[in-house]
């Protein structure tokens, strides 16, 4: 299964390709680059995965069950079934408690790890030692991956490819065990789906390329691969539809819209791909409304080629064809398939660059083999080219990585790049209120509400927004926000506690006490861990007075 006979480049860098002296250096680096970062707090998704998540601060047998439910309660908070990932931020939590640089320290070293981890796959397929070595460094150092790495919450996003490439690198010799690491990346997030297409297009380009018949071994191994990816996307699937019974805020209603949009974020991921540009916390571009706009022709334009490319490397049994599949699969998931209220994430990219590198590399194996096996002036050239890159990816990404200090440097991030996002008005009416400019406030977060923020108590409990209460205008807005999470719960059909528990919470934000005391009702018969904070709920629901009947005229 060894792709590396292909080439005939001295292996003159096999000592500093092993992965013993890879890791230290990789995690020295990452540590100067992500420095600003490990003192960061919780923050964002940080506060429902880790800092308030009873599954991970207070695991034990029945929790752990619970954990382990696809359509449990701690899948319904974390809006995936990722038990795998929850693990670990227990692990983590047990270990170090709040200690926000442990938290962070952890990702920096499956992020090292995941770039070490990247070397050796792309040595695997074929590509020479230096260029894998030169590979692994640009995705260590890559800024599109400072978000994947600094945020707390994004331990699945680093996890999980930590586990996939090992298990791809283990089904050479341990087919059939590979297959556990395989599903434990699936359960720590599902982008991981991107290794069995690979894995099955290495294969059949191997061997058809060395005429052998399939060994029974890697038969059997990839349909045990098989079988896990099937059981885990009908349980997703599951537990996606479920969430998603309503479309998210801020996404078109027009299909075509949707389709247009899928197809003009493409040149944008290809852009911060390639070039490092591009990159914001928190994307909200406007979407594609008509058929003119450039970005959904050179999306289109953009996926032909990559297709194309993609089949004649298929064709020709070339295992360039394995890391085009690599791609492909990777970026459905984030291609708007299933739209977002972000259409476009920095650390979405984390899973597909891997693919890009080894596919960029075999599309030049020719002109780079070249290059590696002569010495001179171009050699020289290309070397510092390289090192002027891998630096100036390396001062950008630490500027990126200060932004998770806090998160309101993350908000204005996101502001000062998407001037009508939720972020931005979210900031603005911060700013409106601190003013005294009441009703303007009260707009600004009316139009946030509009692009896609949907948490009603994230508005009512901000401390930031109390001199706002009294307004009607406010309570207006604050009415529709709790109604709308109300139609989205009962959407989903039968309710476990957690959902009723926020169905308390909205009823109550809209005045309805009768409705908000039936729903704790309901939810402390369905039982659960919640049962405590329910009863407390249901203990200050008000008691209204009943409406006094007309006295009949005789």
């Amino acid at each position: 299964m060894d792709a590396r006979s292909r080439y005939s480049v001295p292996m003159r860098f096999d000592w500093l390709a092993r992965p013993a002296t890879l890791l230290p250096i990789f995690t020295l680096a990452a540590l100067v680059v992500y420095w600003p970062s490990l003192g960061g707090p919780y923050m964002f998704d940080d506060i429902h995965y880790v800092a308030t998540n009873i599954w991970v601060r207070d695991l034990d047998a029945t929790r752990l069950l619970e954990l382990l439910d696809p359509w449990g309660a701690p899948a319904l908070i974390v809006e995936n079934y990722a038990p795998v990932n929850l693990l670990l931020h227990s692990a983590v939590v047990w270990f170090a408690g709040d200690a926000f640089v442990v938290h962070h320290a952890v990702n920096l070293l499956l992020h090292a790890l995941a770039s070490v981890l990247v070397v050796l796959v792309l040595r695997r397929a074929g590509v020479p030692d230096v260029a894998a070595i030169v590979a692994g460094a640009f995705f260590l150092l890559h800024p599109a991956n400072v978000e994947a790495v600094a945020w707390i919450s994004q331990l699945k996003t680093t996890s999980s490819l930590v586990l996939v490439l090992w298990a791809l690198l283990a089904f050479e010799r341990f087919p059939l065990p590979s297959a556990g690491l395989f599903a434990a990346a699936l359960l720590a997030k599902a982008s991981a789906v991107f290794a069995l297409p690979a894995l099955a297009v290495f294969l059949f380009c191997l061997w058809r390329r060395e005429g052998e018949r399939p060994s029974p071994r890697y038969t059997a191994g990839l349909a045990l691969w098989a079988g896990v990816l099937v059981v885990f996307v009908v349980v997703e699937l599951a537990v996606f539809t479920r969430l998603n019974a309503m479309p998210p805020g801020g996404v078109p209603d027009d299909p075509l819209v949707q389709v247009r949009t899928a197809l003009g974020i493409l040149p944008h991921y290809l852009l911060m791909a390639t070039t490092g540009l591009g990159l914001s916390a928190f994307h909200q571009p406007p979407h594609v409304i008509s058929w003119t706009d450039p970005r959904w022709i050179l999306g289109a334009s953009a996926a032909i080629l990559i297709g194309i490319r993609a089949l004649r490397a298929l064709v020709r049994g070339d295992t360039e064809a394995a890391f085009w599949a690599w791609v492909i699969v990777a970026y459905l998931p984030i291609s708007q398939l299933f739209p977002f209220r972000y259409p476009i994430a920095d650390r979405y990219l984390y899973p597909v660059l891997p693919g890009l590198l080894g596919a960029a590399l075999l599309a030049f194996k020719g002109p780079l083999t070249k290059l590696l096996g002569t010495r001179g002036p171009p050699q020289w050239v290309c070397g510092v080219l390289v090192v002027a890159g891998l630096t100036a990816f390396a001062f950008e990404a630490r500027p990126r990585a200060n932004l998770w200090r806090h998160p309101l440097f993350v908000l204005q991030d996101a502001a000062r790049n998407y001037p009508d996002s939720d972020s931005a008005h979210l900031l603005i009416a911060g700013e409106q209120t601190r003013a005294g400019e009441r009703d303007a406030a009260v707009r600004s977060l009316r139009l946030a509400y509009e692009r896609g923020i949907e948490s009603h108590g994230g508005f009512a409990r901000n401390p930031c927004f109390s001199t706002l209460t009294d307004l009607p205008e406010f309570q207006q807005l604050i009415h529709e926000m709790a109604g709308q999470h109300v139609r989205r719960l009962h959407a989903r059909g039968e309710l476990i506690q957690v959902e009723y528990l926020g169905l308390v919470e909205a009823h109550l934000a809209r005045g309805e006490h009768d409705l908000a005391r039936r729903a704790a009702e309901q939810g402390l018969a369905v039982g659960g861990s919640f049962s405590p904070r329910l009863r407390e709920l249901q203990a200050t629901i008000p008691r209204d007075l009943p409406r006094r009947r007309p006295h009949s005229v005789k």
